[in-house]
């Protein structure tokens, strides 16, 4: 007989757990491989990257299916990324360029 209390086990199939950190935390880790994945991904998905600045329902939709279609991409590849771990890493991507650039820019004597 079931206990209607327990909990059933969870697969570890579909879960992003094997890219968190030790000690619980909840940031991912993301190596070379998937990161160059997600960038050649978004490459190919110029259209709606360039959606990713823009506001309303449609680029919310267009958004989400994204970050989704990322995820799928990866998962394909064998790497467990969620949505949402897709998202940040790209927008860390793109602050990391930024500031990359701005040092960049300030070593070059004028």
């Amino acid at each position: 007989m079931t206990d209607s209390n327990t909990t059933p086990e969870i697969s570890n199939e579909n879960n992003e757990d094997e890219n968190l950190r030790p000690n619980g935390n909840p940031k991912a880790i993301w190596k070379s491989k998937p990161t160059k994945l997600l960038i050649e991904f978004l490459k190919r998905r110029k259209r709606d990257v360039q959606t990713l600045t823009k506001r309303g329902v449609t680029a919310k939709k267009v958004k989400a299916k994204l970050w989704k279609d990322a995820s799928v991409m990866l998962r394909n590849h064998n790497y467990k990324y969620s949505p949402e771990q897709c998202a940040i890493k790209w927008k860390n991507i793109k602050r990391n360029v930024t500031l990359s650039k701005k040092k960049f820019c300030l070593k070059i004597p004028v």
